[in-house]
């Protein structure tokens, strides 16, 4: 799903707020993106699956990304035993979560195209 099917595909695992404005952030990367629901979590793809978003139960949200070439240095990313990296965001602090993101989601989206 693309464009605004990225926004069904949120509604559909439960319709997290949240979790939808970080879908819409990597689909506002470019072309190419697509988003599917598996079980509660949204998965992003390109040519690969760059990012998984999965609900807490604490409201916040598990974004594991995949980077191919590299992972960013990035002091919020959590390396894990997958090769894939790891960033909590919590409910509570949203619009300052939303702006650190926006580097990972950039650099995921690059190196999956």
């Amino acid at each position: 799903m693309t464009g605004s099917g990225a926004h069904e595909a949120g509604m559909e695992v439960g319709g997290s707020a949240l979790r939808d404005a970080v879908v819409e952030m990597t689909h506002a990367q470019g072309e190419g993106a697509a988003s599917r629901a598996e079980g509660a979590s949204v998965v992003v793809s390109r040519r690969t699956d760059f990012l998984r978003v999965s609900p807490r139960p604490d409201g916040g949200l598990d974004l594991t990304f995949s980077y191919p070439s590299g992972a960013p240095v990035h002091p919020r990313l959590e390396p894990q035993p997958d090769g894939t990296h790891l960033v909590r965001v919590s409910a509570s602090d949203v619009d300052a979560d939303l702006l650190a993101l926006e580097p990972l989601i950039e650099a995921a989206y690059a190196q999956n195209g």
